[in-house]
């Protein structure tokens, strides 16, 4: 019994063909030459393939970022509709504290100089001014005001005098906007301000 011996030829598995026309490469059925490709080609052949994969990834990855953009982009909108009562606040105090540390500094300036000091609020222009020199006015930024003074006084409506013996005409100053609002009371004894929230 004859056993089959084995072949000592290896054959290498089958790979993609490149075929080259032209006249120095004759062939005997179509006049081209089939070339089998050496590992160099075939690592480029992989390195291609892997890039193309690699590609689709990243045009996916950039659809992702894209459209978390848009969702960000909603969601600071909705977020700055709903902060402009929370600016006007913001604003109402700002220009609460200024207007009491101004009468503060009339008040010294008053005993200082022997000479009473005055804040007058002007409504056409929206503003305070100060008798202090070098004082700059004081916009209200957009607050409703109203000045309230002691009934049978002798200073004109919207006025508040500050007198050298530390005392005051004395008055009531409210600001009033969207989301609440800040009382400035006078003392008419000590010319101080105590401030509070408007009920």
């Amino acid at each position: 019994m004859r056993i089959p011996r084995a072949s000592s030829r290896y054959r290498a598995p089958s790979a993609r063909r490149f075929c080259i026309g032209g006249p120095w490469l004759p062939s005997r059925a179509s006049g081209r030459s089939c070339v089998e490709p050496g590992p160099q080609g075939r690592a480029e052949d992989e390195v291609s393939q892997a890039c193309r994969g690699r590609s689709g990834t990243a045009g996916f990855t950039l659809i992702e970022m894209l459209v978390t953009l848009a969702i960000m982009g909603i969601a600071t909108a909705l977020a700055l509709g709903g902060m402009g009562s929370i600016s006007a606040g913001r604003r109402m105090a700002f220009t609460s504290d200024v207007i009491a540390a101004e009468i503060d500094r009339l008040r010294v300036e008053a005993m200082r100089t022997g000479r009473r000091g005055r804040l007058v609020f002007e409504p056409g222009a929206e503003r305070f001014l100060s008798s202090r020199p070098g004082a700059g006015a004081i916009s209200t930024h957009g607050a409703q005001v109203t000045m309230e003074t002691r009934p049978g006084g002798k200073v004109d409506p919207g006025e508040i005098w500050l007198l050298p013996d530390g005392s005051s005409t004395g008055g009531r100053i409210v600001l009033a906007a969207q989301g609440g609002g800040v009382v400035l009371s006078v003392s008419a004894l000590t010319g101080l301000v105590r401030r509070g929230d408007l009920p």
